[in-house]
């Protein structure tokens, strides 16, 4: 079921996007207005604003000690403004390694670190020998911390126990769209959701909605990894506005709110 991924997509994406959920800014110096604070293995430089990898100076990873916490997840953005002749590059939080990335594009990423201190850059070339070149720019980790705003969420049901939270989410599956299928033979899938919250509040329960609604309005060549696969989300957008279905029955008369989308996505 879709849904089922749908559900770590917004569990993921929205705590990515949401600042509130992200703790300080760790990295100095990630739009590279210096050439210091930058650690630079063979290949590498710091000029121009960015940092670059040349393929035909050697291989070394580019790399800077911060602050990190081995267990705790890390919110790791960047990015690489071009890649040429093959090159490829992946972040690396704590000796843990992020999504490969083979074309240029801004990429976020959430990365549980192991042990070690250092972020790095690790770039690679397949085929090797044709003189790759990588660039990387506007490198970001924050370390993720839980603010108590977020709520409960459910796959194709909304419980409603006695201990069940009465503020809370759930994701269905809706009709979606066929799936094409690239010259690579790829194929590239558009499911539909729908995402309804329930609250005891309205003004709450209509602000959580519209929270994560523009969450995932911003997603958009984001990558999420779940189960050891990895999917491009090339775009989430909204096929309704967000439609308040009034209150309950029966004397909890909470109040729900609905709103459906269609996903871009493809298994990489």
């Amino acid at each position: 079921m879709i849904s089922i991924l749908a559900a770590y997509i917004i569990h993921n994406l929205t705590l990515m996007i949401d600042p509130i959920g992200a703790d300080s800014e760790l990295v100095i110096n990630g739009t590279f207005d210096s050439d210091t604070d930058w650690t630079k293995g063979d290949g590498w430089t710091t000029s121009g604003k960015c940092g670059i990898w040349e393929e035909s100076v050697g291989y070394g990873n580019l790399e800077q000690d911060i602050s990190i916490i081995e267990g705790q997840t890390y919110l790791v953005q960047y990015e690489v403004g071009s890649i040429e002749m093959y090159g490829q590059v992946k972040a690396q939080v704590g000796g843990t390694d992020g999504v490969l990335r083979t074309s240029a594009g801004v990429y976020r990423e959430i990365i549980t670190a192991g042990a070690g201190s250092a972020l790095k850059f690790i770039p690679s070339a397949s085929p090797t020998g044709f003189n790759s070149v990588i660039e990387i720019d506007n490198v970001s980790v924050c370390r993720i911390i839980e603010t108590g705003k977020n709520w409960p969420l459910y796959v194709s049901s909304m419980p409603d126990g006695d201990g069940v939270k009465t503020n809370c989410g759930a994701v269905y599956d809706t009709a979606g769209i066929l799936d094409g299928k690239l010259s690579s033979g790829e194929v590239v899938q558009h499911p539909g959701i729908q995402l309804r919250i329930r609250s005891s509040d309205y003004e709450v329960g209509y602000a959580k909605i519209e929270e994560l609604a523009l969450a995932l309005d911003n997603v958009n060549q984001d990558t999420i990894v779940v189960k050891g696969n990895t999917y491009l989300l090339q775009n989430i957008s909204r096929t309704t506005s967000v439609v308040p279905l009034g209150s309950e029955r029966g004397y909890k008369r909470r109040f729900v709110f609905t709103v459906n989308f269609l996903i871009t996505i493809r298994k990489i």
